[in-house]
């Protein structure tokens, strides 16, 4: 059973299985809704296309695009969707462009659960503070 229930969906953009799953079986217990996942940029363009997620997770590295180009056509496509970085790719040139594109956090590979829940958090509280 969730700890709360949370009013806001969740996609997840992430080449590897592991670490999809990690974040949603996280997600889940604490009460949030799910929207979907994708492993690849143009898996994630198509099925964003058709929901309009509250947060996107999205990685920077994928063997199949860039999650920086990725980023831009969703802030240009999904303004209200809030975007938390979620990668292992931390140097500063990407963390300033991720921050310049527009994405709402970043978050560093390998995180905890508590950091995730804290970011999360944090983007909960800027949505609701738009409304």
């Amino acid at each position: 059973m969730p700890r709360q229930e949370h009013n806001l969906s969740v996609f997840i953009v992430d080449d590897n299985e592991m670490m999809r799953t990690l974040l949603r079986l996280t997600l889940l217990e604490e009460g949030y809704r799910y929207d979907g996942e994708a492993s690849s940029t143009s898996s994630a363009v198509e099925q964003l296309r058709r929901c309009e997620s509250d947060i996107i997770l999205l990685d920077v590295m994928m063997p199949s695009g860039n999650g920086l180009a990725l980023l831009e056509w969703i802030k240009s496509h999904l303004p209200a969707s809030m975007v938390l970085m979620v990668s292992g790719q931390h140097d500063h040139v990407t963390v300033n462009a991720a921050l310049k594109l527009g994405a709402n956090g970043f978050l560093i590979k390998p995180f905890s659960t508590q950091a995730l829940l804290e970011a999360i958090g944090k983007l909960e509280r800027q949505l609701a503070a738009r409304k």
